[in-house]
């Protein structure tokens, strides 16, 4: 008789003749059926139905889960505001005492990734009787928009799902294509220069690897890519402090190239700058 060998395990084991194997398949294929018959002719008996006794069963399964202390008693949600805890509690939707068996990691996960307030959602089953969940709170960090439409982006650059903008109408404001992933960035650096930063009312996101800053005045700043951002910052603020310009007669500056800046004067000094151009000789 034939042999089969599989890479050294099962060395010596007959081959399964096809008919055989057919003859058990169909053997537990009228097993499950007579069974499931079984459970409805029950059912019918007893005036009742598939549902009732699913409940019976979950409910005495219930009761040995309680009996044998493997019930909740203790849901663990540490590191998180109010707001975002109580979320976290109602999507769960488990109170104390439930059967622990019930309160799968992976369906409980998949709810409270659907939730707003918080992200890096991790689930774990501490038997016999806590639930640990750990996340980040998403906290407003700026106002993005993106094909004309306005989004409250998190501390991870990520935009909230039904958080409307205009209640965090005071937030900074980015613009363009991936100005909400660059953000976080964007506004880490800036909170070393709190006074420059406010007067900051729009930074628009260019090329997806610089930016350009308009300020409350109307002065346009083109930065450097963004490996270069600190230290053409550092030059513009030197700079201000020996002409003033960030709040002088300048309408762009030109910060790409560290060594030469070039400045753009505003309507009003262009004006003037004509108007001095040719001075009359004191002897005519």
């Amino acid at each position: 008789m034939s042999k089969v060998s599989h890479g050294g395990k099962g060395q010596g084991q007959q081959a399964v003749p096809p008919t055989v194997l057919t003859e058990k398949l169909s053997t537990y294929a009228f097993g499950t059926v007579v069974a499931g018959a079984v459970m409805v002719a029950a059912a019918a008996w007893m005036g009742g139905s598939l549902a009732s006794i699913d409940e019976r069963i979950q409910s005495g399964f219930d009761k040995i889960a309680g009996a044998t202390g493997f019930t909740v008693a203790n849901i663990s949600v540490e590191g998180l505001g109010p707001g975002a805890k109580a979320d976290i509690l109602n999507a769960i939707g488990m109170e104390k005492g439930a059967n622990m068996f019930r309160a799968d990691p992976f369906l409980i996960k998949a709810r409270l990734d659907k939730l707003d307030s918080v992200s890096q959602v991790s689930v774990m089953r501490q038997w016999p009787n806590e639930i640990w969940v750990i996340a980040d709170e998403r906290n407003p960090l700026a106002l993005w928009q993106h094909d004309g439409e306005w989004h409250v982006v998190d501390q991870f650059g990520v935009a909230f799902e039904h958080i409307e903008p205009q209640a965090h109408s005071d937030l900074p404001r980015v613009v363009g294509v991936n100005g909400g992933e660059a953000a976080p960035a964007l506004l880490d650096l800036l909170k070393y220069y709190p006074d420059f930063a406010e007067n900051i009312e729009t930074a628009l996101r260019v090329g997806g690897r610089r930016w350009d800053l308009r300020m409350t005045s109307g002065l346009e700043i083109s930065m450097p890519e963004d490996s270069g951002f600190a230290e053409a910052l550092e030059l513009v603020l030197k700079l201000d402090e020996s002409t003033g310009i960030l709040t002088g007669h300048a309408a762009r500056i030109d910060a790409r190239d560290p060594v030469h800046f070039a400045i753009l004067p505003d309507a009003d000094m262009a004006r003037l700058q004509a108007e001095t151009t040719d001075i009359p000789d004191r002897g005519a």
